[in-house]
C-alpha cells in the first residue's frame, strides 16, 4: 500500500510556521530565564532584608521586668538572654533521668554532662551492638561449615 501526501502550502507559508514556531519555542524559554532571574533577586534581597531585622531584633536593647512591669537587672538584649539562659539550663544539676528534682536519691550532675554521657552511651551501645552481631554471625557461619564437614565425614564413613 502506497501512501501519497499532497503539499499545498507555499513555501513562504511553511517558513513563516517555521518561524513562528521558532519565535514561541524561544518567547518561552525567555520567559522561563527570566522568571528565575526575577525569583533569585527577589529572593536575595528579602534573604537581605530577613537577615538585617533579624540582627536588629537579637541586638536591640530591652529592659527585662517582672510580673508587676517593674524593672528587672540590667537592660539587655536577645542574644545575652539566650546565651545567659542555655548556660543556666546546661548547668542546672539533674538525675540520672535527665531531670531537675529535688528528691533524687542518686548523684545530680550538670545537664550538659548528662546529655553527653547519654550521646556517648548511645553511640558505644550502637557500635558494640554492631560488633557483636558481626562476629555472632561470623561465628555461625565457621559453626555451620564445622558442622557441614562433621556431617559429610559421617556420610563418608563405611556401612552408612
Amino acid at each position: 500500500m502506497k501512501m501519497t501526501i499532497e503539499i499545498t502550502h507555499e513555501l513562504d507559508d511553511v517558513e513563516d510556521v517555521i518561524i513562528s514556531r521558532a519565535g514561541d519555542n524561544i518567547a518561552d524559554e525567555l520567559r522561563s530565564d527570566i522568571e528565575k532571574d526575577v525569583r533569585c533577586i527577589v529572593m536575595e534581597k528579602i534573604d537581605a532584608q530577613l537577615t538585617a531585622l533579624v540582627t536588629e531584633t537579637i541586638e536591640k536593647s530591652y529592659q527585662p521586668r517582672d510580673a508587676y512591669g517593674d524593672a528587672k537587672g540590667e537592660p539587655t538584649n536577645l542574644r545575652n538572654e539566650i546565651k545567659t539562659r542555655a548556660q543556666t539550663f546546661l548547668g542546672e544539676k539533674v538525675d540520672k533521668h535527665g531531670e531537675t528534682s529535688r528528691h533524687s536519691s542518686g548523684p545530680l550532675v550538670p545537664r550538659l554532662d548528662h546529655l553527653i554521657n547519654e550521646i556517648i552511651k548511645k553511640q558505644l551501645t550502637a557500635a558494640v551492638t554492631k560488633e557483636i552481631t558481626a562476629a555472632a554471625t561470623k561465628a555461625k557461619a565457621v559453626m555451620q561449615q564445622k558442622v557441614g564437614a562433621i556431617i559429610a565425614e559421617e556420610l563418608m564413613k563405611p556401612g552408612k
